[in-house]
């Protein structure tokens, strides 16, 4: 992690690089306080080979440009309510027929941000 502000942290990357699934929490606690994860590093998962399934978490803003770059087994990807926008290329080299997962109110709005991302084939589910 890589404090942003007062509250609030990027995720910088897996501990371990070898993960098949990773979490991307909410709020993460160090040293008894209590921190909002806000973003995601740029590159922080890129061309990770292990990688197939990541969480985002609810406080989650902005996927930045080339964040899954070259993840070639990375199938699904479930987002929580909080991302604001996605960077290009974030999701090229990634599996054809990639599944992001949204909240069902907001789909129309998860299907824009989404195109044109680096995946041509991504299906967006309730």
């Amino acid at each position: 992690y890589q404090a942003t502000g007062t509250a609030t942290v990027t995720y910088a990357g897996p501990s371990n690089k070898k993960a098949a699934s990773v979490t991307v929490p909410a709020t993460v606690t160090i040293s008894g306080r209590t921190y909002q994860v806000t973003s995601i590093a740029p590159k922080a998962f890129a061309g990770n080979k292990a990688l197939k399934s990541v969480k985002i978490g609810a406080n989650v803003k902005s996927v930045p440009a080339n964040a899954f770059k070259g993840c070639t087994k990375l199938a699904s990807v479930s987002f929580g309510n909080g991302i604001t926008s996605i960077g290009k290329n974030a999701f090229k080299g990634t599996k054809p027929r990639l599944t992001v997962k949204v909240p069902k109110k907001k789909l129309k709005a998860y299907q824009k941000l989404c195109k044109n991302k680096g995946c041509k084939t991504i299906r967006v589910k309730k």
